[in-house]
């Protein structure tokens, strides 16, 4: 569970990056064309680490369920933030292939998690006496 909460410092430290540029003006301010080109790079690395965890986890039978669900949850609102950025970032020609393998990654990571969900046994149910 160690790896999976340092994929979740990962993941929110990168999303927070990108969460506060919320306007095309403000992000020409905050972060250059570069800077974005390295984030996403990173972010598709982060991403594919936690699809390498969760199939760990699933393999080692350990309790990953609350890990699966953050990672379902968020990868909605990334994929949003991904895609409005492909349609009204500035300087696209320099990070797009890094915009689209992020994308793509984090529509691979939303199906791995809700697979994963199916695969992963739910919860023991504690009966009271």
């Amino acid at each position: 569970m160690n790896r999976l909460a340092s994929f979740g410092l990962c993941l929110f430290s990168i999303s927070a990056t990108f969460l506060a540029v919320p306007s095309q003006a403000e992000q020409k301010d905050y972060l250059s064309a570069e800077m974005l080109n390295a984030l996403m790079n990173a972010y598709v690395g982060c991403v594919d680490d936690a699809a390498d965890l969760v199939q760990l986890g699933i393999q080692k039978q350990e309790n990953i369920r609350p890990a699966i669900d953050l990672m379902a949850s968020r990868a909605k609102e990334f994929l949003q933030i991904l895609e409005k950025l492909s349609a009204d970032g500035t300087e696209i020609d320099i990070y797009k292939d890094n915009l689209d393998d992020a994308i793509e990654g984090t529509r691979d990571a939303m199906n791995d998690a809700e697979k994963a969900k199916k695969a992963v046994a739910p919860p023991p149910v504690r009966r009271k006496n």
